[in-house]
């Protein structure tokens, strides 16, 4: 979706998967070679700017809000972008 959606739309996406399932959420990019210019490289730097862009906007919506204080913005964050891949996925990665 990261690369679908502008980052301003993207953010409300990310947003309601936080508030909806914090803990099932991943990062993950359909990162390949599109044509001769933009190719995986370029198409997975693309999605990581989106995705992170996107992510930090939602989390600074969510702490202005008083949803949730900087720590659990981090942790959300830090869920997002590892920790929820490592906890279910866990035993099958390295």
């Amino acid at each position: 979706m990261e690369l679908d959606m502008y980052p301003s739309e993207f953010r409300h996406v990310l947003k309601t998967w936080l508030e909806t399932f914090p803990d099932k959420i991943t990062f993950g990019t359909d990162s390949f070679p599109y044509n001769d210019t933009l190719g995986a490289e370029e198409s997975y730097w693309l999605g990581v700017q989106s995705a992170r862009t996107s992510l930090a906007a939602a989390l600074a919506e969510m702490i202005s809000e008083g949803e949730v204080s900087e720590a659990q913005a981090l942790q959300l964050a830090h869920g997002y972008l590892h920790d929820n891949a490592v906890a279910i996925y866990e035993g099958r990665v390295h």
